[in-house]
């Protein structure tokens, strides 16, 4: 389709990246040209088109033609004018025709404000792709032919669709499609050394950046931004980044062409960024484990309440159990007592070793044969007869394993790691780093035989015999610390057991806190105020991820937290630390004040475990005795997620306050200045700097406010976009599937599968999802000038923050803290990084430079 433009005033013709706004020369609204008006009356460029939109200050139009859609942009920042030097006749659906006027722009008022008249003719079908043909910079007369658009596009037409052959050739998922076209605009699969993904993002471990064709990517249409994090290439999607991660580890073995040389990378990542690209890395990918161990979890406990299996505790009744109930144990506990096998494997991943040295060293460091199954009855249970390197049982601490030394009375044993963490993640990266050395040594020749057992070896011996231990040691501490706790009057001692209680999980030492606190209940039947605290804690962080689920703007965020919560109600709480509160950190943090609270109740009340076989989650009141203080366990288990709910209601924001959050970094800054050896002069000088960052957040708040809204609108629509697609994918995934079982039949029905394959042809869910891109795409219309606004106030913010840096880097001895004002930019991108299309900026201020501070050295 070719439709041409015509000159609708006397004016000088050029391309678009020539114009002087940012804006439209990058094309954020489309491509196109750009001319400069030397009359006052437009007249229509298009032979035939219709008026689709006026804006309400009648500078900017909208124009459909053969299907296309156009804006015509009267002037740059013409909308602070108000309408006062534009008249339009037009209304909305008007046909128009070559040389109808348009409207009329009053150019002298125009530039008499100081604003440029450039008016953008700008292709904005999003669907639809564009060449500009037969385009020559220059002068033109009204009416004159400038050029022709090419329009081509992006979808097959139906009527092209149903004259295909009826037989299915090959189906391929959008996702399969959109993994093979990410491997080849990376640089292929050889410049790339890692891809994973956390709950928004497809992360990328980048060899070399010059081959990364990051214009193209962000042209995806299921791409909403990208972001480098040093050498990590972050491809922002939303929840669908799991499934195109997939895809692409199922074509890592496709053949690509070895990227040719460039600049590696030489930008490298802060210790920060570092850290929180590798949790990322690390955590993530264990998500679907821990929350398919809690839905598993759930089920299992109720079926557990309602008679229809057996609660096997611990574990040590399976013996007595019938089939199902032993099957359901297995399925529920498996994920989490082992989850440190995943962490080491991923670990071991995420940090460039082999995989399955990650698997082997998890195993071990599991073993139950570190548990000396099967040796109870040869077990030294008194603590006076402990010997080096034999089997003990301690009572007191819950501590089983192999005997090393004693501190105090607390034994330090080598043990299996079932439940933890912690040495998981440090055997994973010993692991990686000792391969390395042993690959630098070793002959080729029998590197083969002897490395694996090497690097095992090398790192399961220094975490059995000094990490571990190591670990114990905390564990040692944090059992006294507990037991200190319960002196602490009117129930605040439990209160501060609840809410360290989802921390200690988070390390791994929980484990043998609660095995401490455990034991005396089953070995004398010594009640517990402590155990229902554990519990209490659960509610904490399950009333401050339904606090997110409610509260948040962003549809992905939502369902996410929705998904992790039934786990959270039955007692596993990582699905929601890790996925949803940890993230975020705030949601954690409340949980965790809730759970004081609710602890504190509890303490007060005197509610104790008496069942040592109680369930977890809210079925967990089963372990208390009588139906008082079950109900008013049920009670404070209530309690603790509404004050966790409320006090996100108090506490969440989905983005930063901009103002605000300028004003404490001024105030910050302001103190650092007063310890320096500035001047008076230079010092009001910055200060007038930064009262100027501060006064164009104030400016640009209504602004900032608006477009937070469009966005909350467009997440709106891909949300429901991706529900469709969702469902379309997963009915035509059945459909194929459905022919392809036809045809592998013995005994072949040519009519069955012609008609499954009509079936699979006809199938289209293409009208729903049209009408909701029709609604998008008309949204972004109608609020294209609040994005260009919004665009101007971040770089006009942006000039603001970069006038006081260059200042500061002019004053050598304070030059740290333009690095400090960087993160300025969490205000300026705000909504970007608050709606997860941007990474927040993090940075500690260097050792060396807080010395100077303290000892006034700068």
């Amino acid at each position: 389709m070719e439709i041409k433009i015509y000159a609708p005033v006397n004016c000088e013709v050029k391309s678009m990246q020539k114009c002087s706004d940012p804006t439209f020369a990058g094309k954020m609204l489309g491509d196109g040209i750009v001319i400069e008006p030397k009359n006052n009356v437009f007249a229509s460029p298009f032979e035939n088109a219709t008026c689709t939109m006026i804006f309400e200050t009648k500078h900017a139009y909208g124009f459909e033609v053969q299907g296309c859609e156009f804006l015509i942009h009267c002037g740059i920042d013409t909308v602070n004018l108000n309408g006062k030097p534009f008249k339009t006749n037009l209304q909305q659906n008007m046909p128009v025709k070559l040389g109808d006027q348009i409207f009329s722009v009053n150019l002298k008022l125009v530039r008499e404000n100081n604003l440029s008249t450039e008016t953008p003719i700008i292709f904005t079908s999003a669907d639809k792709k564009l060449k500009i043909k037969n385009f020559k910079e220059g002068t033109y007369k009204k009416g004159e032919l400038i050029c022709v658009f090419e329009v081509t596009s992006d979808k097959k037409e139906k009527a092209q669709i149903d004259n295909e052959s009826e037989d299915v050739i090959k189906f391929e998922s959008k996702y399969t499609k959109t993994a093979k076209e990410f491997i080849e605009l990376v640089g292929g699969r050889q410049n790339f050394s890692e891809v994973y993904n956390c709950m928004t993002r497809l992360r990328f471990k980048i060899k070399n950046k010059d081959l990364v064709d990051s214009t193209q990517i962000e042209k995806n249409s299921i791409v909403k931004g990208i972001n480098w994090n040093g050498s990590e290439l972050q491809v922002i999607i939303g929840g669908e980044c799991y499934k195109v991660k997939d895809e692409i580890l199922k074509l890592d073995n496709i053949q690509i062409e070895t990227p040719s040389e460039g600049t590696e990378e030489v930008a490298p990542s802060t210790f920060s960024q570092k850290i929180f690209a590798a949790i990322a890395g690390i955590m993530a990918p264990n998500i679907p484990i821990l929350m398919s161990a809690g839905i598993i979890a759930a089920i299992y406990s109720i079926l557990n309440t309602i008679g229809v299996t057996v609660d096997l505790g611990s574990g040590d009744k399976t013996i007595e159990a019938d089939m199902l109930s032993l099957i359901l144990y297995v399925l529920s506990k498996t994920g989490i007592l082992l989850i440190g096998i995943f962490f080491c494997y991923n670990t071991t991943k995420y940090f460039g070793g082999d995989p399955l040295y990650g698997m082997l060293i998890g195993l071990i460091l599991a073993s139950r044969f570190f548990m000396g199954t099967g040796a109870e009855s040869n077990a030294i249970t008194e603590p006076s007869n402990y010997e080096f390197g034999k089997f003990i049982m301690d009572a007191q601490f819950g501590s089983r394993g192999w005997y090393l030394f004693s501190i105090s009375n607390y034994p330090i044993v080598i043990k299996s790691y079932e439940g933890s963490v912690l040495p998981y993640l440090a055997a994973g990266i010993m692991a990686v780093y000792i391969d390395i050395w042993v690959k630098k040594w070793m002959p080729s020749a029998i590197d083969i035989v002897f490395r694996a057992a090497i690097v095992v070896v090398l790192t399961v011996v220094p975490v059995l015999f000094i990490i571990g231990p190591a670990l114990s040691l905390v564990e040692f501490g944090m059992t006294y610390v507990v037991k200190g706790l319960g002196y602490i009057p009117l129930g605040i001692g439990v209160g501060l057991f609840a809410m360290i209680w989802q921390p200690l999980v988070l390390t791994g030492v929980h484990v043998g806190v609660y095995m401490t606190l455990l034991i005396p209940l089953m070995t004398s039947q010594e009640p517990s105020i402590f155990l229902p605290a554990a519990t209490i804690a659960v509610f904490g962080q399950v009333g401050a991820c339904l606090g997110v689920a409610m509260l948040t703007k962003n549809p992905m965020e939502r369902r996410v937290a929705l998904g992790s919560i039934p786990g959270g109600v039955f007692g596993i709480t990582e699905p929601i630390i890790y996925s949803t509160n940890l993230p975020k950190l705030k949601p954690f943090l409340v949980g965790c004040v809730a759970a004081f609270v609710g602890g504190t109740i509890s303490g007060i009340i005197g509610i104790a475990q008496l069942n040592p076989g109680a369930a977890q989650g809210f079925l967990y009141i089963l372990g208390v005795d009588g139906l008082t203080n079950q109900l008013l366990l049920a009670l404070i288990f209530v309690i603790t997620a509404a004050i966790a709910l409320g006090l996100m209601f108090l506490t969440y924001s989905q983005k930063v306050n901009e103002l605000k959050y300028s004003q404490k970094l001024n105030k910050k800054i302001d103190s650092i200045l007063k310890n320096t050896k500035l001047s008076e002069k230079d010092k009001k000088e910055i200060n007038e700097k930064l009262l100027a960052i501060t006064e164009m957040f104030k400016e640009n708040k209504e602004t900032y406010s608006k477009y937070e809204k469009y966005i909350q609108n467009i997440s709106k629509f891909e949300a429901s976009l991706i529900s469709l697609e969702e469902k379309e994918e997963k009915h035509k995934t059945k459909l194929f599937n459905k022919v392809n079982k036809f045809k592998k039949a013995k005994k072949q029905d040519a009519d069955l599968i012609k008609k499954a394959i009509a079936e699979f042809n006809s199938y289209s869910l293409e009208q729903e999802k049209q009408k909701i891109t029709n609604e998008r795409e008309n949204y972004v219309k109608e609020n294209a000038e609040l994005v260009l606004t919004y665009e101007k106030a971040k770089k006009q913010n942006e000039l603001t923050i970069q006038k006081y840096i260059d200042y500061i880097q002019k004053q050598e001895t304070v030059s740290e803290l333009a690095n400090y004002s960087k993160l300025y930019s969490n205000a300026l991108n705000s909504v970007e990084i608050g709606y997860g299309l941007q990474d927040k900026v993090v940075y500690k201020m260097p050792k060396e430079f807080k010395t100077k501070l303290k000892n006034k050295e700068v």
